[in-house]
Order: structure tokens, then sequence, then C-alpha cells
């Protein structure tokens, strides 16, 4: 039985998104919305990570997946033998380096996070 009443105060995104997912999952209410969340979030064996970082990882694939279509270009003109330029080459490489190194330091705030908690 529930007995206890937790007041909580949110902003106005915050409002639209708990009743966006009001409407996603089928509750009556509000409160459904946040016990169902609580309760995923206490038995979750997944480590939460903040949202502006999953946004900042999404970005770092884009940019390797923008190197790789770079080399991608480069290894299908020479499988063709047609000519290709030192600077394509050496550009590709550098814009996989910036984005591993990018990637690395990425992985270490994460950790870092994460050991935090």
């Amino acid at each position: 039985m529930k007995t206890r009443y937790i007041p909580v105060r949110m902003d106005e995104d915050m409002e639209a998104e708990l009743d966006a997912m009001k409407q996603a999952l089928g509750v009556r209410s509000r409160s459904e919305v946040v016990r169902l969340a609580v309760k995923n979030f206490a038995t979750s064996t997944r480590p939460f990570i903040r949202k502006e970082l999953v946004e900042e990882l999404k970005e770092m694939r884009r940019s390797f997946t923008n190197a790789g279509n770079n080399l991608n270009q480069v290894a299908i003109k020479l499988n063709t033998n047609r000519q290709v330029r030192s600077e394509e080459v050496l550009s590709g490489q550098e814009e996989l380096k910036r984005s591993f190194a990018e990637l690395v330091r990425f992985f270490w705030r994460v950790e870092d996070e994460l050991r935090r908690r």
C-alpha cells in the first residue's frame, strides 16, 4: 500500500517530458510514471550516464563516421587505380587521430564520473 506522499518541483520542460512519458507508457497518472522511473532506476544494473555525455558520444560517432567515409573515398580511388593526393591521405589520418584522442578523453571523463559515485 502506498502511504508516503512526496511533493516534487520541476520546470515546465520537465513537466512536459513527464506528461509525454505518461502518454507513451499508457499510465493514468504522473505519480505512476515517477514510481516506475524510480523502480527502474533503483533496480537497473546499467550505470547512469548524464544526457550530455550521451549526446557528446553521439557527436563523436558522427565524427568517426565522417573520418571513415573520407578514408573510404581514398581507398576507392586507390583500388580503382585513380590518382590520390598525399594531402587526402594525411588529412584522413589526422582526422582519425583527432577523433581517437577525443574519444579517449571522453572515456576518461566517463570513468571519472562513474568512480565518483
